[in-house]
């Protein structure tokens, strides 16, 4: 009984042992883990007429530090259109269209990935951005939310009950996203083409009215005289009419939503970021397969909504990814042969999505015991 008592005693302080000191390492690690984020300095967003030229500086600092370089790129098509020469949807065969975009999109075409060997950019689409060619940025951070407590530890509750919260910017990541499209309102646009067409006015109609002005008789200023003095009563309530109209319109125009549309950057500007396209011929080569069915008579493409994404990294001044999208409207005529002779000249349209990414690593050091 004695012994069985000892050792129940010996496992209790065995046990004990074990719990103080692991409780001791699992405080010890609780306050560590605090302390470190007390720590961390949070840094503060880039000026916003500097956050493009610094994009290219952590740029140049991931292409020199960075242990390597990986990319990847991909496409992908959106909802296939086909309409006869008349304008008109062309039925099945625009169902059909889809289903074999489908089909072939499923293999992943186009798509490739590797390592830039030695950080080489000079055949990637990695190069320091002009700021003169983005039309728009966007940017934004990481928040977090925790509760607020008071010097007991307990949370706060508002006069409704409700626990306060506070939120802050949790790291040093900044997502940033350089557009080459940006809305516009049509009104401004409006009032820059009515600009551009009065400074367009000739030496010529200045001169004119100059000559004008110098032929001004004082008989024409005695009939001035005389209009403003026939002034009338009626006039004057008019004027008052009008102004209340005015008011009323500008009311309205005020809670009627601005009008805008989408201005895109121009063709070279789009292939100097990301990339021309490949050569015509080439691509009309391909449809060699389905000849029997369909010939590829020409093709056009216009660039829509283009952007370069990227997170950076500000405490350590570099970049972790920078992706490029580029947005295409892809119209083509096709002439049906064969079975599909009837449909005769087809236009066929769908939107082709381009994405190119670029990865970067770094050595991760190794935290000190």
């Amino acid at each position: 009984m004695k012994k069985s008592f000892r050792t129940l005693i010996a496992v209790v302080v065995v046990l004990m042992m074990v719990f103080s000191l692991s409780s001791c390492s699992i405080f010890r690690a609780m306050r560590d883990a605090q302390n470190n984020l007390e720590e961390t300095t949070i840094y503060a967003d880039p000026a916003e007429n500097e956050i493009i030229s610094t994009f290219n500086k952590f740029l140049e600092n991931s292409i020199e530090n960075a242990d390597a370089i990986n990319w990847s790129s991909s496409y992908g098509a959106g909802s296939v259109k086909v309409l006869t020469a008349d304008g008109e949807e062309a039925g099945i065969l625009d169902d059909a269209a889809s289903q074999i975009k489908n089909f072939i999109m499923s293999s992943n075409p186009g798509a490739a990935n590797g390592t830039l060997e030695n950080n080489d950019i000079s055949d990637s689409l990695l190069a320091v951005i002009d700021e003169a060619s983005v039309l728009d940025f966007t940017y934004e951070r990481n928040y977090a939310t925790e509760n607020v407590t008071d010097e007991d530890g307990k949370e706060v509750t508002d006069e409704d009950g409700n626990t306060v919260t506070v939120t802050y910017v949790s790291d040093n990541l900044l997502d940033l996203v350089l557009n080459y499209f940006e809305d516009k309102a049509v009104a401004e646009l409006e009032e820059t083409e009515a600009d551009v067409e009065e400074t367009e006015a000739t030496a010529e109609e200045t001169t004119a009215e100059e000559t004008t002005a110098e032929e001004t008789t004082a008989e024409e200023t005695t009939a001035e005289e005389t209009t403003a003095e026939e002034t009338t009563a009626e006039e004057t309530t008019a004027e008052e009419t009008t102004a209340e109209e005015t008011t009323a319109e500008e009311a309205a125009e005020e809670t009627t939503e601005e009008e805008t549309t989408r201005i895109y950057a121009d063709e070279a500007t789009i292939e100097g970021i990301f990339g021309s396209l490949k050569d015509k011929e080439a691509v009309i080569a391909q449809f060699d397969c389905v000849k029997d069915y369909l010939v590829l008579n020409d093709y056009s493409i216009e660039y829509t909504d283009c952007s370069v994404s990227s997170e950076m990294e500000l405490e350590l001044e570099q970049l972790n990814f920078v992706t490029f999208t580029k947005n295409m409207v892809v119209t083509a005529s096709v002439t049906g042969v064969g079975s599909l002779e009837e449909y005769g000249e087809l236009t066929v349209t769908f939107n082709l999505t381009q994405t190119t990414n670029y990865n970067f690593d770094y050595t991760v050091e190794a935290v000190a015991e």
